[in-house]
This record gives structure tokens, C-alpha cells and sequence, in this order.
């Protein structure tokens, strides 16, 4: 869902947007959604009771729509942008179900949007799980309106996709303009589950101009040491990975703090879990905050460290070299395709020593990172004119130099999806 009073879980596609914005004209559709009896990371694979969401059940569902229509869509301006948001009511009593009530929402806000601003020439579907996908297959077969299928979701790399689900998949991917995955990782683990059907365009995840905008600030003086971290507070960010390895590296150690910014159903337990540790002194939460706050969090400290168990990219890696810092990340997917030795450290995930170890390692080497190197490399890379580029090669619309200014009648629907 995305709305002005719940933005943080669609951070990336409106980073996306606000970018492509610059070239095109640019709509956001999003669903709002209440998923009765849990979220669809409880709904494990090989569950008895998920049923296969096979092409043939969405056929036939812009027929239908014009008897069972809910004119239920708000429209939101979001830092400049529009937004078209539908709203999903399903009954919760299995995949099927659920899938069918979002679809349902986003032809909602995609005929409001179209009221307006006429058919769009591309969507561009965000993949958080197959919802997205699934509706702009529909638009397609309905509408001959092309999509990009841009993947993000986790599920494939920690064994929570239903198998159920494979038919569908892979008829969003072989059906889309272009597949892309944010990572290689990624797209492995995607191949694994449906099989080697199409080779991906790997697109990695746009960087925020905000953190390529203002001009790099030089590391703070050398003590204390700071080492910054910025995530959501649960079990799949190893939260609980890297205050131990904190402890393990610094115990009694004044000189080095560790600054954690994100907010998440662990917060109390894991500054619970500082305390226990003798580390609540040196480690502050901080809470979610904005990009603006981000960047000066980040200026503020030395480097960065990622703890996660799985990542399919590793948005913060990226901010953070951009800002010139060095990153600690684990090996948990996305990282290891974006953290190079000139500019960090990688090791291994769930295990506390080692992370302690590249810890200790980062702050007595922290001379041999060039954060001014650092931060151009990483923005020939995931900067604003890399991105669009990519953009613009993957999407089939006019390039940089032949899009500017806009041309009339171009424009994107980024559509957006959620998973709670």
C-alpha cells in the first residue's frame, strides 16, 4: 500500500519513480490491503490448503470486473507524485483468494488512472510477490499494454514461494518486455523454482538522489569509532547477529558506537537484548527515519554494517558508498554484488564471530578506504544517469538524450504491490 500516511515499505518504487519522473510522466498504482489470518510469509511452501493461481483463474477478470466493480480508489500526491490506490477486501481463505482480491484493487486504480491520463505506454510491475505481475499480464492480455516485471522478492531464496505458484510466475515472466531482477542472486534463486525459462536483465535498485545530491561529507574524527546500521528491526536483518558480534568485538570498548535507525515488531526486544549485553550505552536506537535524516546519519559515521540473512539487493549498501563510507555487509544475497574490497568487507551470515571479526578488521584498516573513491565508483554504478540508462534500455522508451524534454504522450505506471 502506499498513501501519505504509509510510505516506508515503498521506498524503492517511489526512488524509482521520482527518477523516472525526471524523463517521463510518471503515475504510481498501489492497493490497499488487509490480509485476514496472517501475511503471505506464514503461508509456507507445500501448505495443504494454497491452491495454484493458475492463468486460466485471472483470464477473464477484466470481464467480470464491470459487474463487480468497487469504485473504491483514492488518490494521493506524494512528493510530486501521483497516486492511484485501490482498495482489496479478500476473504483470506487461501492464495487464490487473496491474489484475486488485489488484482481486483489494481484494476481500480488502473481504470481511474486511464479516466484521466488515457492508457499508459508501460507499466512497470514490481514483483514484492507475483501480484503485481499477475495484474499487469491481465492489462496485457486485455489491453496490449506491455510491462517490465521487476523482482524483489525475498521468498525465492528463503523457501517461502508456493510451489502452486509456479505456472503463473512463469507465464508473468515469459510474457513480460523484460524480466529483471534486482540481483544475480536473485535470479538464481527465482531459476531454481521455475526453471531456466528466460534470461534476466539484471536492474539493480535506483539510489535515492538525495544521497547523490548533496555534496560528501569527510569521515568524522577517527574516535570514537561509529558504525552505522539502518533496517528493519526483525528476525530476517540479524539484528540479533550484530549486537552480539558489537559485544564480541568491543566489550568495554568506550571508544567505538554502533547507531541502528529502522523500526519493526523486535525494537523492544532487541534493545532488551543490548542491555543484557553491557552494550546499551554505546548502541542507539534511533527509530525509523526520513532519507534527509539518513544521509546524516550516515555523514556521521565511519562506515556501515549489514547483518541480514537474506537480501535480494541491499538498498543501504548503496546509499552509503554514495555518501563515500565503506560497508560491512554479509554475504546474504544482494551485498556481495555490490561491495567490492576496495570498498568493504564481506562475511559470512547468522554468525556473530565473524561479523565481530570484520568489525575489528574495518576499524584497524579503516586508512585504506578512499571515501572519496569510493563515492564516485559507486555512482557511476547506482547513480541517477546509470539507472536511467538501464531504465530506458530495458523499457524500450526514448533514451536520455532523446527523452528530454518529455514527449507528449509518453508516460509509465509503476505499479506497486504489498505483501501484508
Amino acid at each position: 500500500m502506499l498513501n501519505p500516511a504509509n510510505t516506508l515499505n515503498s521506498l524503492v518504487e517511489m526512488t524509482q519513480a521520482a527518477l523516472l519522473s525526471e524523463i517521463y510522466d510518471v503515475a504510481l498504482l498501489s492497493v490497499w490491503q488487509s490480509l485476514p489470518g496472517g501475511a503471505l510469509e506464514g503461508r509456507r511452501r507445500g501448505a495443504a490448503w494454497v491452491r495454484s493461481p493458475s492463468p486460466a483463474n485471472f483470464r477473464d477478470l477484466a470481464d467480470w470486473l464491470g459487474t463487480a466493480r468497487m469504485r473504491a480508489v483514492r488518490r494521493h500526491t506524494i512528493e510530486g507524485l501521483q497516486v492511484f490506490e485501490g482498495t482489496a477486501n479478500p476473504r483470506g481463505q487461501s492464495f487464490d483468494d487473496d491474489l484475486e482480491a488485489w488484482v481486483r484493487g489494481a484494476w481500480q486504480a488502473y481504470e481511474e488512472y486511464c479516466s484521466e491520463h488515457g492508457k499508459p505506454d508501460l507499466i512497470h510491475a514490481h514483483g514484492r510477490f507475483l501480484n503485481a505481475g499477475v495484474f499487469a499480464l491481465q492489462v496485457l492480455k486485455s489491453q496490449c499494454v506491455p510491462y517490465v516485471y521487476v523482482e524483489h522478492c525475498s521468498f525465492y531464496q528463503r523457501g517461502l514461494a508456493p510451489l502452486e505458484c509456479r505456472e503463473v510466475l512463469a507465464e508473468v515472466i515469459r510474457r513480460s518486455q523484460a524480466y529483471a531482477p534486482v540481483s544475480g542472486v536473485l535470479a538464481k534463486a527465482v531459476a531454481k523454482f521455475v526453471g531456466d525459462i528466460r534470461t534476466p536483465v539484471i536492474t539493480p535498485n535506483a539510489l535515492d538522489p538525495g544521497f547523490e545530491d548533496q555534496p560528501m561529507r569527510p569521515p568524522p574524527p577517527s574516535r570514537p569509532f561509529r558504525f552505522f546500521n539502518a533496517s528493519s528491526l526483525d528476525e530476517i536483518k540479524g539484528i540479533d547477529v550484530l549486537l552480539k558480534a558489537f559485544a564480541e568485538a568491543f566489550a568495554g570498548d568506550e571508544n567505538v558506537e554502533l547507531t541502528i535507525c529502522g523500526d519493526g515488531a523486535q525494537r523492544k526486544h532487541f534493545e532488551t537484548m543490548a542491555g543484557e549485553l553491557g552494550i546499551d550505552r554505546r548502541v542507539t536506537f534511533r527509530g525509523w527515519r526520513p532519507n534527509d535524516e539518513i544521509v546524516q546519519f550516515m555523514d556521521d559515521a565511519h562506515a556501515t554494517v549489514i547483518s541480514s540473512r537474506v537480501e535480494t539487493f541491499g538498498v543501504v549498501a548503496i546509499e552509503s558508498l554514495a555518501r563515500g563510507r565503506p560497508v560491512l555487509a554479509t554475504r546474504c544475497g544482494g551485498p556481495e554484488e555490490i561491495v567490492t574490497e576496495t570498498d568493504g568487507i564481506l562475511v559470512r551470515p547468522a554468525d556473530p564471530a565473524a561479523l565481530a571479526r570484520g568489525m575489528v578488521s574495518l576499524v584497524a584498516n579503516y586508512g585504506q578506504f578512499d571515501c572519496s573513491a569510493i563515492r564516485d565508483a559507486s555512482l557511476k554504478r547506482f547513480g541517477r544517469e546509470a539507472f536511467l540508462r538501464r531504465a530506458a534500455q530495458i523499457s524500450g522508451m526514448p533514451d536520455l538524450e532523446h527523452a528530454r524534454p518529455r514527449r507528449p504522450g509518453k508516460a509509465f505506471a509503476a505499479v506497486l504491490t504489498t505483501e501484508t
